[in-house]
C-alpha cells in the first residue's frame, strides 16, 4: 500500500514537473515574439575613464544601428543589413526581441543568398545571444523545456559559425564573429583551442593583408582592424598573457582610428602597467 502511495506520488510529482517546464517554456518562446521597442538614445557625459571610453563606443554603436534600422527594416530595405542592425541593437540592450528580430532577418538572408558566409555567421551569433538573453535563466532551467531550449540556441550557434568558415574559410568577417562568439561560450560546448586559432589565423592576415587578396579591403579596413586587435587584447588578456595583452592595448592605443577604442586601449595599457 505505501508502496503504491509513493508511486502515485512520484508520478503527480513527474507530471506536474513536466508541465510547470512546459508552460515556462511556452513563456519564454513568447517573450521573443513581438515587436521590439527602439531603444532611448542617451549622451553620455565624459569622463576619465576605461569604463566610460567603452560606455560612448556603446552609445555610438547604439545610435548607428538604430539609424540602419530605422533605413532597412521596411520591406525595401536589406535583410541582411537590417540583420546587422537588430543584431547591434539587441547585443548593446540585451533586449531578446531585438535578436529574435536579427534571427529572423539573417535566415531571410541566407534564404535568399545560401552561399553568403557572413550571413550564416552573424545568424550564429544571434542564436549564441539567444541564448544568453534567454527569458527564463537560472535555477528555473532544471524544468525541462527551459534548459534544453537554451542548449538548443548554443548548438545552433555553433552549428552556423563552423557552416560560415567552411563556406569560406577566407573571410575574416565570418572568423572574427565565430571567434568572438564561441569565446563567450561555456567550454563545455566549444574548444577554446579553435577560438585561439581564428585569431592566430586573423592576426596573420591583418598584419599581411596581401596574404589574403580575396578580402584585402576588409582587412586593410579601419573598423575592421579595431574591432580584431580590441578581440585580440582581450583574448590575450583573458588568458592571462599579461605581457603580450599589454603591446596589444599599446598598439592598439595608438594606431586605433576608432576614438572611443583608443581611449579604451590606453587605460586598458595603464591599467596592466600598474599590475607589473
Amino acid at each position: 500500500m505505501k508502496r503504491s502511495s509513493f508511486r502515485k506520488g512520484a508520478r503527480l510529482f513527474s507530471a506536474c514537473w513536466i508541465l510547470l517546464g512546459l508552460v515556462l517554456f511556452a513563456y519564454s518562446e513568447l517573450q521573443l515574439i513581438g515587436t521590439p521597442k527602439l531603444p532611448e538614445l542617451v549622451m553620455t557625459a565624459q569622463k576619465v575613464s576605461a569604463e566610460d571610453a567603452i560606455q560612448r563606443w556603446n552609445q555610438r554603436r547604439l545610435r548607428e544601428a538604430t539609424y540602419l534600422w530605422r533605413e532597412e527594416s521596411s520591406p525595401e530595405g536589406g535583410a541582411f543589413t537590417a540583420g546587422l542592425a537588430a543584431y547591434r541593437i539587441g547585443s548593446l540592450t540585451h533586449d531578446p526581441l531585438w535578436v529574435a528580430s536579427a534571427k529572423g532577418k539573417f535566415l531571410e538572408a541566407i534564404e535568399t543568398l545560401p552561399q553568403f558566409a557572413q550571413a550564416r555567421a552573424w545568424l550564429g551569433s544571434a542564436y549564441a545571444l539567444i541564448a544568453r538573453d534567454y527569458p527564463i535563466q537560472g535555477n528555473w532551467q532544471v524544468f525541462p523545456g527551459t534548459g534544453f531550449a537554451r542548449i538548443y540556441n548554443v548548438l545552433q550557434a555553433k552549428k552556423y559559425l563552423d557552416e560560415a568558415v567552411v563556406i569560406d574559410e577566407f573571410d575574416p568577417v565570418s572568423r572574427l564573429v565565430r571567434a568572438s562568439t564561441l569565446s563567450a561560450m561555456p567550454s563545455i560546448f566549444v574548444s577554446k583551442e579553435s577560438v585561439g586559432t581564428d585569431l592566430q589565423t586573423l592576426l596573420s592576415w591583418v598584419e599581411d593583408p596581401s596574404s589574403n587578396p580575396q578580402h584585402e579591403k576588409v582587412l586593410q579596413s579601419e573598423i575592421f582592424r579595431d574591432e580584431f586587435y580590441l578581440a585580440y587584447a582581450q583574448r590575450l588578456e583573458a588568458r592571462g598573457e599579461k605581457t603580450a595583452a599589454k603591446n596589444a592595448w599599446d598598439m592598439l592605443s595608438r594606431s586605433a582610428g576608432i576614438k572611443e577604442i583608443k581611449e579604451f586601449a590606453r587605460w586598458k595599457s595603464i591599467s596592466l602597467t600598474q599590475l607589473q
